[in-house]
């Protein structure tokens, strides 16, 4: 027997389960409000798609953001590439945390990166 089913909302998780309940045989049709699918899924996704990098002053959204990519990546690893060189910078003026500050912090969340030697300085910007 096929069940036929409506999903309301073409969201992360709207379109997740679609694609679930697609998979085993079920007749699914996704509504959404806005022309396209995920036009707002950004603003309302707790599990944001990144590793956690833009959160160096929560350990719970920092956990959340990598616990939910590394989900993500589980199921749909072919809705996403590798980025050979993603760049993310700390200012030295005009920010809420110094660089030593954040490296510390992301080392200790256990986020796998890397940083060039030479761009390193130390808290008085002596290379």
């Amino acid at each position: 027997m096929t069940y036929s089913l409506a999903i309301i909302g073409a969201g992360w998780y709207g379109c997740h389960i679609a694609s679930s309940l697609s998979a085993i045989g079920m007749d699914v049709t996704v509504f959404e409000k806005n022309a396209r699918p995920l036009y707002e899924a950004s603003g309302n996704n707790q599990f944001r798609l990144h590793l956690g990098f833009h959160y160096p002053r929560h350990y719970n959204t920092r956990m959340q953001s990598r616990d939910g990519y590394m989900r993500f990546m589980e199921r749909y690893p072919h809705l996403s590439i590798s980025v050979v060189n993603n760049i993310y910078a700390v200012p030295k003026q005009n920010s809420l945390i110094d660089f030593l500050t954040y490296r510390l912090i992301m080392t200790a969340s256990g986020i796998d990166f890397s940083e060039p030697n030479r761009h390193l300085q130390n808290r008085n910007g002596e290379g």
